[in-house]
């Protein structure tokens, strides 16, 4: 069973075919390479293959924290998985590049020592999904990720969302929907690892392609499908960064449009408008920075920018 949960979309060219065939011939090592490696590790051979992509924020910039609107696509790098399910509850997780990750699906209990490492959030997916009512099993994966670590295109998401969709497809028979894989993935980022993200990045590589996606009921969001945009490639450089130490300033974002927010009696910004932002300006200089102010202003826009990008897609323009 081959389960892609991602579209790659590849402009045309003269050397499409070309391209297509080195594609074809490159994941098949790849594959290939990935089946050895789960093969020497767990003296048995996978059995089903998984694919979880990174994600470009094409549009709507940190407004997922506030209920917002989003503009995201999966892309090509991607985390591929080669998993089978096991009978005695362990979960084993084995990669080239990455710590071993091994635990037992009978003690999901958050552990402090663990936070910021990868363990945290296989642990987190499966504590969420156990604690919603979903039974499951262990299994055992081999992984190869080719999404940048540090590049902001979500390799933590891409493998919170794998995790996820192991335990669906092994044992839920494929009925945890998007959004449901993209709520148990952000518990385990926010809880168990510690990072305060939104939902865009786990909900864009979740759902596959380009989405136009609405958060304004976070139980609830509203994604609707974007034609990909033709004729253009998005180019990444990985220059072997890192922003792990970058936790703070991120969580600083999602504070302070809440102290704007909270200003007017709110939890967050979807909850009052831009008029209400600029007809209190003088009284909110008094109470919050104005780097809170800006973030708020940046926010109602880029909202804007997200349905006016959607559209002209819509439109093929």
């Amino acid at each position: 069973m081959l389960i892609f949960r991602k579209n790659i979309y590849i402009p045309r060219r003269l050397c499409y075919n070309t391209l297509m065939i080195a594609l074809k011939d490159c994941n098949a090592r790849r594959v290939e390479r990935l089946a050895s490696f789960y093969r020497a590790r767990f003296s048995s051979s996978p059995e089903c293959w998984f694919s979880s992509p990174g994600r470009a924020e094409i549009v709507g910039n940190h407004t997922d924290h506030n209920l917002g609107k989003v503009l995201v696509s999966a892309i090509s790098c991607d985390i591929l998985c080669a998993a089978a399910p096991r009978t005695d509850g362990i979960v084993e997780i084995m990669a080239e590049d990455f710590n071993p990750i091994r635990f037992s699906v009978y003690d999901l209990g958050m552990r402090e020592r663990e936070k910021g490492r990868s363990l945290s959030l296989a642990r987190g997916v499966l504590f969420y999904l156990a604690r919603k009512g979903y039974s499951f099993g262990g299994f055992s994966a081999a992984t190869h990720s080719t999404v940048f670590r540090g590049a902001g295109v979500s390799s933590s998401a891409a493998f919170e969302v794998l995790v996820a969709e192991i335990v669906n497809r092994l044992y839920l028979g494929g009925r945890l929907d998007p959004f449901e894989k993209a709520r148990a993935a952000q518990f385990a980022e926010n809880t168990f690892f510690g990072k305060p993200c939104g939902l865009l990045d786990q909900s864009g590589i979740a759902l596959g392609g380009l989405n136009h996606i609405d958060f304004a009921d976070p139980s609830a969001p509203s994604a609707r499908r974007v034609p990909p945009l033709t004729g253009y490639s998005i180019v990444m450089t990985n220059t072997g960064g890192s922003h792990a130490e970058l936790t703070a300033h991120y969580a600083d974002i999602k504070r302070e449009m809440a102290e704007v927010a909270a200003f007017f009696g709110k939890n967050c910004l979807r909850e009052i408008g831009p008029d209400d932002l600029f007809g209190a300006l003088p009284r909110l200089r008094a109470k919050v920075s104005d780097r809170a102010i800006l973030r708020a202003i940046h926010y109602f826009e880029e909202n804007d920018r997200v349905d006016a990008a959607a559209d002209a897609l819509g439109r093929g323009d």
